[in-house]
C-alpha cells in the first residue's frame, strides 16, 4: 500500500513539477514560521522563569510624574531596606545594579568586564547552580561571584574559592562560582559582587 502511495505521489509530483515545488516551498515556510512563533513564545514565557517563588516575586518599578512622566525600572537603592522594614510578609529583598564595563586583574592577566552587583537575597530570589560555593556569598563587602565560564578563563578550573580578583583599585574575594544556564532572564552576568561594595567601584578611587 506504501509503495503504491510512494509511487502515486512521485508521478504526480513529476507531472506538476513546478506547480510541486513552489508547493513544497511553501509548506517549508509555513512550518519553518510556526515553529519560529512557538519558540519565540515558549521563551517569553519562561522569561525569569528561574525565580524560586515565582507568582509571589515582584520586580520594583519607577512611576514619576511632574512635567513629563519618568518610567523605568530605575528606584534609589534605600528603597529596598524601607521596603522590606514597613511592608509586611517581605522574605526577601534584593537590589541589582549593572555597571559599565571596569577594569579587572588576577595577577598578570587583566582583561574588561561588566560588573554587576546584588545583595545577598539575590541567590534566595533566583535559583542558580553553584559548581562551588561558601555557605555565605556577597554577604561581605568585596566579595564576589563569578559564573563558571568566566572562572575558567581566569583560572584554567573552577576551583578557585578564596582567590582575589583586583576591580578598579580594590580587591574582592571569590565566594562561588555559579553554573551559567542560559538562563531567559534580564539578569545575565559574569561577575556579581556584593552590593555594600559599589560604593567602592562608584566612587574617587574606584
Amino acid at each position: 500500500m506504501f509503495n503504491l502511495v510512494l509511487k502515486l505521489f512521485l508521478r504526480n509530483f513529476v507531472s506538476n513539477f513546478t506547480y510541486s515545488v513552489i508547493a513544497l516551498i511553501g509548506l517549508a515556510i509555513g512550518i519553518g514560521s510556526f515553529l519560529s512563533v512557538a519558540l519565540y513564545i515558549t521563551h517569553e514565557l519562561n522569561y525569569d522563569n528561574h525565580a524560586q517563588d515565582k507568582s509571589n516575586t515582584y520586580r520594583v518599578i519607577k512611576y514619576f510624574e511632574e512635567e513629563n512622566i519618568e518610567f523605568d525600572s530605575y528606584s534609589p537603592p534605600p528603597l529596598a531596606k524601607a521596603v522590606s522594614q514597613e511592608i509586611p510578609g517581605i522574605k526577601a529583598v534584593s537590589r541589582f545594579m549593572p555597571n559599565a564595563q571596569l577594569k579587572c586583574q588576577y595577577k598578570d592577566l587583566v582583561f574588561l568586564e561588566s560588573v554587576y552587583a546584588a545583595d545577598s537575597d539575590f541567590f534566595t530570589l533566583f535559583t542558580y547552580d553553584f559548581v562551588n560555593r561558601q555557605q555565605k556569598i556577597l554577604d561581605e563587602p568585596f566579595t564576589i561571584v563569578l559564573s563558571n565560564e568566566l572562572a575558567f578563563k581566569i583560572f584554567k578550573s573552577n576551583d578557585c574559592l578564596g582567590e582575589f580578583i583586583q576591580i578598579g583599585e580594590h580587591e574582592y574575594k571569590i565566594t562561588g562560582v555559579y553554573l551559567k544556564h542560559q538562563y531567559g532572564s534580564h539578569f545575565d552576568f559574569d561577575i556579581l559582587i556584593s552590593f555594600n561594595s559599589i560604593e567602592d567601584i562608584r566612587g574617587e578611587n574606584g
